[in-house]
């Protein structure tokens, strides 16, 4: 198995601007598409989604779009696909990508602890994410 990382994927999911990039997406497809098994890192996963949304501009239903085709490729894992789909489609709903696995990797908790000013805990209220976001109060 071989583990890949971010900036493979970005070749594969990003139409390249130059010749030189155009052969790189070519050979990452050559590979994908060959016998071997390949992992996604969960941490590989999330910085995809960042570079996809800040830079080159990918609203959420694209980045869900995205997460949903890596994880149907036969021959890749990707870790937490689960959670990473449960994810995408809170982001979807409203939440930041960055704050929506929180939920769905603590789902087996009580409660998520958090010091945000109560935005995201507002948003996860709002959609009924699991578990509960709380954000500690004095007193």
């Amino acid at each position: 198995m071989i583990a890949l990382d971010t900036n493979i994927l970005v070749r594969l999911f990003v139409e390249p601007a130059d010749e030189q990039k155009r052969s790189q997406q070519t050979l990452v497809l050559e590979r994908l598409q060959s016998a071997q098994s390949f992992f996604v890192p969960l941490t590989v996963s999330l910085e995809l989604a960042w570079v996809l949304g800040k830079v080159y501009g990918c609203d959420a239903p694209v980045l869900r779009d995205v997460l949903d085709r890596l994880t149907r490729l036969a021959n890749v894992e990707v870790e937490a696909a689960t959670d990473l789909a449960r994810g995408a489609d809170q982001h979807v709903a409203g939440l930041d990508f960055a704050d929506a696995p929180h939920g769905a990797r603590s789902a087996h908790c009580s409660a998520l602890l958090i010091f945000d000013d109560g935005r995201f805990a507002r948003k996860a209220k709002r959609l009924a994410v699991r578990p509960i976001v709380q954000v500690p109060r004095a007193g």
